[in-house]
């Protein structure tokens, strides 16, 4: 959609956000605020208000002392860190795509952006991707997490660089934390329908193994 002031031009193309004129007096600056959202109805809240409590929620998985500096780096060390918690981690959703579903590839990229001021949700996303492995080594691409009895359900394919990056995220979690112990750690596997000789992807159902192996052995795989 193309929006320019209040007034839609077009739905033609889905990149444009908005589109305003703002002006500025010499030496002068200017405040614009724009969220990006579904809503029925206009928000009833000012903006500032809605910023505010976007803040508070930043604050509460970020350290309040990268809100300090210039702001490109208030933008570098809050902001951006917090779109990647709030909206690839827990929200599993982006600009482009709004699946909602755990990638084992691009989540553990995520949890690599946020190694230095959150190791424990790297972590926990690092465990999160080995126990998705299958014990002949490789990984559900993707998966919705399981909200019943009927076990998990996700994508297997033959793609090879699901568990390269298990590696790079575990070497970036160790070489932040120095921390070894993580290897240690015993974690399940999922099986479930093999892909045939022509198939490159299928959506699966999966069940968790009672066998578990330490997570170097899930690296090695």
């Amino acid at each position: 959609m193309y929006v320019h002031g209040n007034q839609v031009l077009e739905y033609e193309y889905d990149g444009f956000l908005s589109v305003k004129t703002i002006s500025f007096k010499p030496t002068g600056k200017n405040e614009c605020l724009f969220t990006l959202s579904a809503l029925n109805t206009p928000p009833q809240e000012p903006f500032e208000q809605i910023l505010e409590k976007a803040i508070a929620m930043g604050n509460r998985f970020l350290p309040t002392n990268r809100r300090s500096g210039s702001p490109t780096e208030i933008f570098s060390d809050f902001w951006l860190p917090y779109q990647t918690i709030i909206c690839r981690i827990f929200a599993r959703s982006g600009f482009y795509q709004s699946g909602g579903a755990y990638g084992c590839r691009d989540q553990l990229q995520d949890a690599m952006c946020i190694c230095d001021i959150r190791p424990d949700l790297t972590k926990t996303l690092i465990f999160n991707a080995a126990a998705h492995q299958f014990e002949e080594g490789d990984c559900l691409h993707w998966w919705h997490p399981n909200k019943n009895d009927e076990g998990e359900a996700g994508s297997r394919t033959l793609c090879s660089d699901d568990y390269l990056w298990l590696v790079y995220a575990t070497a970036t979690y160790m070489r932040n934390t120095n921390d070894p112990s993580i290897l240690d750690i015993p974690l399940p596997y999922v099986m479930g329908e093999a892909l045939r000789p022509a198939e490159k992807e299928k959506y699966i159902r999966v069940t968790v193994t009672a066998n578990k192996a330490p997570l170097r052995i899930h690296l090695e795989k």
